[in-house]
């Protein structure tokens, strides 16, 4: 008996050992089936790597080409055929810099004022390749459009979701046959043209919508739905409060020359008062009114208003803001000449305002005897508005206005012409040496992309 509890107990555990081979060796057996196919994933994982990375470098090149041809078109530095040359030329440089093989076109729309960059990438794929014969591509698109830039951008509003941002109310009369005003509401009522209201201008283009009420002559060209302008100036440095030359309420009404330094509190020029501004940068951080039969005239200025207005002010300008948060008021009867500085940090600003209250600030010129504002008007917090029967700037050689909001109040005309009356942003920029902030006037618009 012990010999055959022996040879059973032999026979399982010869039994045993051959099942664990056989089940070894179908382990073996799929193991090595697979094996190619994992290869295949991995080789199809490091080439669709390299695909993406091409992809992502190749549309990089084409958003900046896209945007430096776009540049280049608002400058007007090179006909259409020698910048399309140009961009394709580097953009072979490009992609042989990143080692990308690509072929690249390069269209222009001068109707659109659009530049198209296309490349069609052959990365280096190893798997792809073996398994389909076949050079693995890519491709990718870039359009970039100059925005406003056909034409010099003299009045852009940039209240981003106002009503009525910038309006021209009932018999006003606008001669801007050469100009663009730029509109970046959404709302479906961003421009608002009232009745018996005459529009010349080139272009007048709004992110959201053109309201119209009643009837009214225009012969500008009105475009909705564009892409909103980034702020031209939102880099420019402001300047700072510094100890207050004055303070409280100071009336003015004969006489004076005033030194750039920081005014604090109310300032008012009354009847009688002539008040000659030495160059440079006043600061105010309360408000300036100019009333009936007061002269307030400048060469060089910068006039920089902090705040949202103020009975009796304060060095840092911070303030509680009077009733209407009115920081600038001009009266009808005001007389007012003044030219932006030539040179240094305020070069072509001639009015600015910073609000961080969020109250807004208010200016308002109802002046009949405004000949003379040179230079750049630049209100990013500011409402700014021409009362009733102004004359503004009719002797300037340019005017810019860029506010958070427009309004042309009823009765006076926003003209472009010397014979007209109202508001006048003439666009003579060479009568003079005053400089233009770069992405106004002349070399006014947005570079965007829109692919």
């Amino acid at each position: 008996m012990p010999a055959i509890s022996m040879i059973s107990a032999l026979l399982k555990s010869w039994r045993r050992n051959r099942f664990l081979a056989d089940a070894t060796g179908s382990v073996a057996v799929i193991a090595a089936l697979s094996l190619p196919v994992l290869a295949g994933a991995a080789g199809i994982a490091v080439d669709y790597s390299r695909m993406t990375m091409a992809k992502a470098s190749l549309q990089n090149i084409a958003d900046q080409l896209a945007l430096a041809g776009a540049r280049e078109m608002q400058l007007r530095q090179r006909d259409v055929s020698a910048l399309e040359a140009y961009l394709e030329a580097r953009g072979k440089e490009y992609t042989a810099e990143k080692g990308i093989a690509a072929d690249m076109t390069a269209s222009i729309d001068t109707r659109e004022n659009s530049v198209r960059i296309r490349f069609k990438g052959y990365p280096d794929t190893l798997f792809i390749k073996l398994v389909s014969r076949a050079t693995a591509q890519v491709a990718v698109e870039a359009v970039a459009m100059s925005v406003g830039g056909e034409f010099p951008l003299c009045l852009v509003t940039l209240d981003e979701n106002g009503q009525h941002s910038m309006q021209f109310s009932t018999r006003t009369r606008v001669d801007a046959p050469g100009c663009a005003f730029y509109a970046n509401s959404t709302s479906h009522r961003a421009v608002h043209i009232q009745g018996n209201a005459t529009l010349e201008a080139s272009l007048v283009c709004a992110t959201g919508g053109i309201a119209t009420t009643g009837a009214f002559v225009s012969s500008a060209h009105r475009e909705t739905d564009c892409p909103p302008l980034a702020d031209p100036l939102r880099s420019r440095k402001m300047p700072e409060p510094g100890a207050c030359a004055v303070e409280g309420h100071t009336v003015i009404d004969s006489y004076r020359k005033l030194e750039p330094a920081t005014y604090c509190g109310t300032i008012t020029l009354r009847n009688g008062a002539d008040v000659e501004l030495d160059s440079g940068t006043y600061v105010f951080t309360g408000s300036l009114k100019v009333e009936d039969g007061a002269r307030l005239t400048g060469d060089e200025v910068s006039l920089h208003f902090r705040g949202s207005g103020s009975s009796n002010g304060n060095s840092n300008g911070n303030s509680n803001g009077n009733a209407h948060n009115s920081v600038l008021e001009v009266t009808r009867e005001a007389h007012i000449s003044l030219a932006a500085p030539r040179n240094g940090t305020m070069a072509g600003l001639l009015l600015t305002g910073r609000d961080s209250s969020g109250a807004g600030q208010r200016y308002h010129f109802g002046s009949a005897h405004t000949p003379l504002l040179t230079g750049t008007i630049y209100l990013p917090d500011g409402h700014f508005s021409v009362g009733s029967g102004a004359t503004i700037a009719d002797r300037s050689p340019f005017t810019i206005i860029v506010a958070r909001s427009f309004m042309l109040q009823q009765g006076p005309e926003l003209s472009f012409e010397h014979d007209g009356g109202g508001i006048v942003l003439n666009t003579d920029y060479h009568l003079s040496d005053v400089p233009i902030p770069p992405g106004l006037g002349p070399h006014g618009g947005s570079i965007v992309l829109t692919r």
